[in-house]
């Protein structure tokens, strides 16, 4: 059984259908949207940082959104999915999730800058 779950966790890394899709079965697109969402991961995490450590929720909700945007194009499942969680607690005024959603979505940009590159070509 723990094979299984880790190709769940891979796929919820990167699922490779869910990219084809989004890009409508172009590979060359599919592959240069998920590179230039990697290429730029470092610097969303260095601003996501940078606004947590100010209290800077509008900076925050900007990069959230932009980052949720450009995961949207992607198979970066897990990614989307914790972007679209701080996301909504911001926009929601959910204080209490704010610092956990706000962990989560670092984990999971980190989590990706952590993935050997091959992982993402189709």
């Amino acid at each position: 059984h723990k094979q299984q779950s880790s190709t769940r966790q891979e796929e919820e890394l990167f699922s490779r259908s869910e990219a084809l899709k989004l890009a409508a079965d172009n590979i060359e697109l599919a592959n240069e949207l998920t590179n230039m969402l990697i290429e730029e991961l470092p610097s969303y995490l260095q601003s996501i940082n940078d606004a947590l450590a100010k209290h800077n929720i509008k900076q925050l909700r900007h990069d959230t959104h932009k980052l949720h945007g450009a995961a949207r194009c992607c198979g970066t499942l897990a990614l989307r999915q914790a972007a679209e969680r701080l996301e909504s607690d911001i926009d929601n005024n959910n204080s209490e999730t704010l610092e956990p959603s706000s962990h989560q979505l670092i984990d999971e940009i980190e989590r990706l800058i952590n993935t050997d590159q091959s992982t993402f070509m189709l």
